[in-house]
């Protein structure tokens, strides 16, 4: 009998053990934060521009001019899953998407269930395109937008695209006769007004598509909003000499953000109602924004001095960081948000393809799973411990008996 309590208590020291590990030590072991990952990505071929969206699993694709190496327009991308990404890492690769010494101007993407879109320009003088491109993991399609037969030369500068129910539209420059265009997703072309169209941002609400632009032979900022239901298009103007603009929603609302060439100031405001409030100091400022559902992000280079990060979650209060140093870091910059607050950065410094990452989603992923896991632990021990418990207790009610 003395050899049944031996057992009995034994088992239950070691599922107690079990129960009180499980309960201290998986408790405390913690998930590493997430944390800003560099990667170098290309360091011959880039010079100018640079774009990038997000896929479901997370993943980074960035479109980008191999000017110095006359390949054309490559995509640079990961295929981690959210599971894997956590442990692994990016794995990259990497593809020339469409060849051509001159083909990669004015690069604009967006993400669309899966399917990535992407305006750009091929150059070549005196014969110059607009391409759009659809890419997804079973295949990819160009398509060619607008040509000097269509709307004139040097058709496609500074093409923006936005989504409209996930479907691409795309405002762009046409130099001859200084044509600001539209281009629905049936490829069909608008003409929307005239002598303006440089420094081109969009963003959709799905009802309207909301336009941030600067003049062709002024600098000065204009506000446009083309409705989708009454294909009708109206601007507006502003005394503000905007040799940058981007534009986003929040909560809803469109905002612009613009570098004021003329006091070197970073202005944000609302679209609609305009009155401009200076947030950051720039020099020679290009800059984008995007924005999670919490956050809005802005970021900046600033000639001489490299690349910066704004954030603010109420408009009211902003913070900065520095994303890289350099005179020319980030001159070609593009800024993609998850609703997780991901944040993805690729940016052009000097000859080197960069990319910059924040990524919460994984780290959510691995935090929740690791909670699963010790409440499925914590079940399984408290009840092989109440076992054993009860098996001790027998043994004893056993040997009273005896």
């Amino acid at each position: 009998m003395r050899k049944i309590i031996f057992i009995a208590s034994l088992i239950f020291i070691i599922l107690s053990g079990l129960y009180w590990r499980t309960y201290f030590v998986d408790k405390s072991t913690e998930i590493k934060p997430p944390e800003w990952k560099n990667y170098t990505l290309d360091n011959i071929s880039p010079r100018r521009f640079v774009d990038l969206a997000y896929d479901s699993q997370n993943n980074p694709h960035i479109f980008y001019f191999a000017e110095m190496t006359k390949e054309g327009i490559k995509h640079v991308y990961s295929n981690n899953t959210i599971e894997d990404y956590y442990d692994k890492g990016r794995v990259w690769h990497s593809e020339t998407f469409k060849s051509g010494k001159d083909t990669g101007f004015f690069i604009s993407a967006e993400n669309s269930n899966d399917s990535i879109y992407v305006s750009f320009q091929d150059y070549m003088i005196a014969n110059e395109k607009l391409y759009l491109a659809k890419i997804n993991e079973n295949n990819s399609q160009v398509f060619t937008v607008d040509d000097r037969t269509k709307s004139g030369l040097n058709a496609g500068m500074y093409s923006s695209i936005c989504l409209v129910d996930e479907k691409p539209y795309i405002i762009y420059h046409v130099e001859e006769g200084k044509k600001l265009m539209l281009a629905d997703p049936n490829l069909n072309l608008k003409l929307l007004e005239t002598g303006t169209g440089w420094n081109i941002d969009c963003i959709s609400d799905n009802k309207s598509i909301f336009v941030g632009y600067r003049g062709r032979d002024d600098m000065n900022l204009r506000l446009g909003v083309y409705d989708i239901s009454s294909d009708s298009w109206k601007s507006k103007r502003y005394n503000y000499n905007a040799s940058s603009v981007a534009v986003f929603l929040w909560n809803s609302t469109p905002y612009v953000v613009f570098y004021n060439h003329d006091d070197k100031g970073i202005y944000l405001s609302n679209f609609f109602n305009f009155n401009p409030k200076k947030i950051a100091n720039g020099y020679e400022t290009l800059l984008t924004a995007d924005t999670s559902k919490d956050n809005v992000y802005i970021l900046y280079f600033k000639y001489g001095k490299g690349l910066y990060l704004i954030n603010s979650s109420n408009l009211r209060n902003f913070t900065q960081i520095k994303i890289d140093s350099g005179a020319k870091t980030g001159l070609f910059n593009a800024l993609k948000v998850t609703p997780n607050d991901d944040i993805k950065i690729a940016y052009i410094d000097g000859n080197t393809l960069k990319y910059k990452e924040f990524e919460r989603t994984s780290y959510l992923y691995k935090l929740n799973e690791q909670t699963e896991k010790i409440k499925n632990d914590k079940f399984n021990a408290t009840v092989l411990s109440s076992i054993a418990f009860v098996l001790l207790l027998l043994s004893f009610v056993k040997i009273y008996h005896f």
